[in-house]
């Protein structure tokens, strides 16, 4: 990861808007947020499986006030008419601002697995989740957990108003397993994902396996690693 700051978004399409925004997002919307200042990267993956359309979008930020931002705020306030055409075809649109506490760098690849639960045991979750790399599957994994800062970056803006589908799923953080090996990052999400159940203060966890369609940096390189 380039930062511990990270904007997640997930959401859903029927087949025939698909395409519509597929190629908005990739030929306007990420050139757009990678414009601003503090977006470094921006990843977008579809889900893998049969029939799907959901996809999983990862900007990492420079920091938690990109959000505040005042360049940040006047995109948000003024979609373009692209965007005001696709965005109301999102169907459980989810978006989450999340800040990383523990995150070890791993095998390079285009799969990753988002585990999103709810657990009021902060302490165990962590340790869980670092326990996962002691496993032979998950040494070559990159593994990163991080917590809800903030249930939507944006959330009085008029592309919210737009998305009229927006869920509200009540979750308190993510693990992210990133790789080259879909198979063996389902095992690990499988496995974590029934160890994080098994904690007595966890009420749900949900996971799904992506993979990488589109990515998207600065072309000045305006690039800070995460420490």
């Amino acid at each position: 990861m380039l930062s511990h700051e990270l904007l997640t978004a997930w959401c859903e399409f029927e087949e025939q808007h698909e395409q519509d925004f597929l190629d908005w997002h990739t030929s306007e919307h990420m050139p757009e947020r990678i414009g601003i200042p503090g977006f470094l990267r921006a990843r977008r993956y579809a889900e893998l499986g049969d029939g799907l359309h959901r996809h999983f979008i990862l900007y990492e930020l420079a920091g938690p006030e990109v959000l505040d931002s005042a360049a940040y705020r006047a995109k948000v306030n003024d979609p373009s008419p692209w965007t005001q055409r696709i965005q109301p075809s999102f169907r459980r649109n989810i978006r989450a601002a999340c800040r990383l506490s523990l995150s070890r760098a791993g095998g390079k690849g285009p799969d990753i697995a988002v585990l999103w639960f709810a657990s009021a045991d902060r302490v165990r979750v962590e340790h869980s989740v670092a326990d996962l790399r002691s496993h032979p599957d998950e040494l070559s994994l990159g593994l990163h957990l991080g917590w809800l800062r903030s249930a939507d970056g944006e959330l009085e803006n008029r592309e919210a108003v737009l998305r009229a589908d927006s869920a509200r799923m009540q979750f308190d953080g993510m693990v992210l397993l990133e790789g080259a090996d879909a198979p063996r990052i389902g095992r690990a999400a499988g496995r974590l994902s029934h160890h994080l159940l098994g904690l007595p203060r966890t009420t749900s966890v949900e996971y799904g396996i992506f993979r990488l369609s589109a990515v998207l940096s600065p072309p000045n390189g305006d690039q800070r690693k995460g420490d």
